[in-house]
This record gives C-alpha cells, sequence and structure tokens, in this order.
C-alpha cells in the first residue's frame, strides 16, 4: 500500500511557476492559488503556460483565493494541508510594515484552521523585513513585519530559516521587486548528584581522585555528541575571577566551597560551573580519614554537552524535543524554536504595613501562574514614601516560551491573572 499523498497549498502564486516546479514531486498533491481571478492570472507572461503543465500534471488550480479566508475556500474535506507555501506577501502597491503585519497575522490565522497536524508553513520574505536575528542587514524591531511575534499569535513557532535560492528552482520567474529573499518556517530546579569521598590518603589526593572520575565519566558521555569537545578545570574558590552563575551562587549560600567545577569548550577555561567541591567540618575529620564532597549540577552537564540553551527544555514533554534524544542517546540539540518572542511586563505594589515582602511567594506565584513561562524577574525600583513611610516595589517580569507559542495576548492575560494572584495572596495593594 502506497503512503496518503502528501497534500502542499501554495498561496499568492504570481505567474504559478514555482507552482509548475513542484507539480513533478512524487507523492505530493499540488493546490495552486493566486489571487486575483482566472483573466487577470492569465495574463501575466508565462502564467498560462505554467497553469496548463501544472493541470496535465494532475495539480489543482484555484483562483480568487484570499489567503486570510482560507476555510472558505476549502471545505472541511479538503482541508488538512501538510505544506503551505506563501512567497513574498505583500498588501500592494506602497502598503506600509504594519499593514503587511496585520495581512500575516491574518494568514498564520487561517493557515491554522487548514493546516494538518505537524503541518508546516512557510513563508519567504525579503531579507530585513522578518525582524529576525537571521535577517542582514537587520531592521528595526519596529520596522520589521515581526513575523516571529505575529505567527505566534496564531499558535505559531519559528523552526528554520534559510535562504530563498530562486536559481534553484527550475523555471523559476520571480514576478516583482525581489531583493535578498529569506524564506522562514514557520527558582530553577536543581537535579544533584552527590558523591562522596571517604579515604585514608590526603585531602588533594582524594580531591584529585574526585576530578578523574568526574572527567572520565564526562568524556564516556560525550563520545556521542559531536562538534562540542569539553574541558573540565578546578577552581580555587578564593580565587575564582570569572562571575558565578545561579548554580555556584546558590551552594556559596550552603557553605564554605574549596573549588568549583567547570565545564567548557576546549581549551577555552574556565567555563561554566556544573560542580563544587567541599571538604567536612573539621569535627568529621581525622588524622585516619579524609572526607571529601563533590556536588554536580546534572542540569547543566546536559545542556552544555548537548548544547541546550533553556533549562526548561530538559522538563518538557514535547515530542519534538523527545524525538532527538532516542532511548536517552546523548546528541546535539537542534532547538524548534527560534527566536522566541518575549513580552516585558510592570507591577508596582504597596507592601502591607509593618510586614516583610516574601519573594520567594513572589516568585512561586509567578512561576505557577505562567506554567514556566516567566524567564526574568527584575527589582526594578524600591522606594520608601516620605511621611508615612509606606514602601513600593516596581517588578519587571519577561515572559517566553521554549517549546511553543506564545503570543501578547496570552502574555498579557498571564500578566492580569498574576496581579489578581499576588493581591490575594501577599496582601500587597496595586499601584
Amino acid at each position: 500500500m502506497e503512503p496518503p499523498l502528501r497534500r502542499v497549498l501554495l498561496l499568492g502564486e504570481g505567474n504559478f511557476s514555482f507552482a509548475a516546479a513542484l507539480c513533478g514531486a512524487r507523492g505530493t498533491q499540488v493546490v495552486a492559488t493566486c489571487y486575483e481571478s482566472q483573466e487577470e492570472a492569465a495574463g501575466r507572461g508565462g502564467a498560462a503556460r505554467s497553469i496548463r503543465r501544472l493541470r496535465d500534471s494532475g495539480a489543482e488550480v484555484v483562483f480568487s483565493v484570499d489567503c486570510t479566508k482560507l476555510q472558505e475556500h476549502f471545505l472541511p474535506g479538503q482541508r488538512e494541508f501538510h505544506r503551505i507555501y506563501f512567497n513574498f506577501p505583500h498588501c500592494g502597491r506602497k502598503a506600509g510594515v504594519a499593514k503587511n503585519r496585520q495581512l500575516l497575522a491574518r494568514f498564520f490565522h487561517g493557515c491554522a484552521e487548514v493546516l494538518a497536524q505537524e503541518g508546516e508553513v512557510h513563508v519567504a520574505l525579503c531579507n530585513g523585513q522578518g525582524g529576525t536575528p537571521a535577517d542582514q542587514p537587520r531592521r528595526e524591531w519596529h520596522n520589521s513585519w515581526q513575523i516571529v511575534a505575529v505567527a505566534a499569535g496564531a499558535g505559531f513557532v519559528l523552526s528554520d530559516v534559510h535562504p530563498f535560492k530562486a536559481e534553484t528552482i527550475d523555471g523559476y520567474k520571480c514576478t516583482g521587486y525581489r531583493q535578498m529573499p529569506m524564506p522562514q518556517k514557520c527558582a530553577t530546579p536543581l537535579v544533584k548528584d552527590l558523591a562522596w569521598s571517604v579515604s585514608r590518603g590526603t585531602e588533594n589526593s582524594c580531591i584529585q581522585m574526585l576530578v578523574e572520575n568526574v572527567k572520565t565519566t564526562l568524556n564516556s558521555l560525550h563520545q556521542g555528541v559531536s562538534g562540542f569537545k569539553p574541558s573540565i578545570s578546578l577552581q580555587e574558590a578564593a580565587s575564582f575571577g570569572a562571575e558565578l552563575n545561579d548554580f555556584a551562587a546558590f551552594e556559596r549560600q550552603l557553605g564554605e566551597i574549596r573549588h568549583f567545577l567547570c565545564v567548557g569548550p576546549d581549551p577555552e577555561p574556565p567555563g561554566s560551573c556544573v560542580g563544587v567541591i567541599r571538604t567536612a567540618p573539621g569535627e568529621f575529620q581525622s588524622p585516619e580519614l579524609v572526607v571529601v564532597s563533590a556536588s554536580l549540577n546534572l542540569d547543566l552537564l546536559a545542556m552544555l554537552l548537548c548544547g541546550i540553551s533553556d533549562w526548561r527544555m530538559l522538563w518538557t514533554w514535547d515530542r519534538r524535543f523527545l524525538g532527538q534524544f532516542p532511548e536517552g542517546e546523548l546528541r546535539l540539540f537542534k532547538s524548534f524554536s527560534l527566536y522566541p518572542p518575549s513580552y516585558v511586563h510592570d507591577v508596582s505594589f504597596w507592601v502591607p504595613d509593618g510586614e516583610e515582602f516574601d519573594e520567594v511567594a513572589f516568585h512561586t506565584l509567578a512561576r505557577r501562574v505562567s506554567g514556566e513561562m516567566v524567564v526574568s524577574i527584575q527589582l526594578r525600583d524600591n522606594f520608601q514614601q516620605p511621611g508615612t513611610g509606606r514602601r513600593s516595589l516596581c517588578y519587571r517580569l519577561t515572559f517566553q516560551s521554549c517549546d511553543r507559542a506564545l503570543g501578547c495576548r496570552e502574555a498579557a492575560e498571564m500578566q492580569l491573572q498574576f496581579r489578581e494572584e499576588i493581591q490575594q495572596h501577599l496582601g500587597v495593594t496595586l499601584r
């Protein structure tokens, strides 16, 4: 039995030359559309020839299709497209950035109605229009089409960006002015491994033995991960000059540290701190016995070995993440959400008189309300009112998702709910 046909929808075709180049692909059913009527489209150079080629190959050609109202053009049984292509969308004439941004937003919402599960939307834009770091030269955000943000509003994430190589598409002829096109496809938990070394010998020899064991384990782990050669180094805590990461700063609060275990790309020491080494207090030491402990942050190790930039990915059940590590095999992680949009919200409030503000509870509420989508909480202002002595705090929260689309409306709803929660549970008065 042959696999089902992969249905491909092409929107905004000019002379249908791009669709004609795809129509011969094996196992693919092409539906090519344009916004113009049949009479208008046929008048474009080469369009009539491409339309005949499409129909002769069994492809479907549809005219007068509005990309923002796809559900009106395709009945429920005719939907379920596996790929949707829209090359160089534009409102026409001298439409400004805002109108073209609205066009993209409505287009993505329309795609959500006719796209198959795990389907993809491919959009080709001129370089600079997307407003992503991949656009070079990069426009200012307000002067771009903000493709990541408008796609997120419809539930899409940007998964890949690559050049549009028109010269490799047989017979393709661009119908408008296109320059440098760029298609675009659209409180931390610590898991620690505690190793206690109780040995008859010197303190330094015990520490060296621990480090060698960690090096051996690390080398065996990274053998299956290409592109990264880890180097582990032992840094004296007293003379450690680099800025402490969150893990190291947290461990330092728990007690005195003798050494930091740092991992980084070879040969660029010291790298990132992934572990600490302590010796036991004096009452546990004896001339015959040396007690040394090493604490390793396995989250950080996994992130460094696999190139994972966001620790929240380690806790996701998203199949796009889990599928990259079959049966626990370590590999370099390939992000499926490029340049996720972030949303900044400020909240100011009066602290209850005579009470100490519980910042831990504040952070906990933010994480619970957002479903771990708060990536940053910063104290922006600490104000005490003259005369009354009332204390006001202002925090800045940044919302961002690591594994799904987060739109501005959903982020705003999180902020509103959070404001209600802190009033109810922390007794603050919003300003």
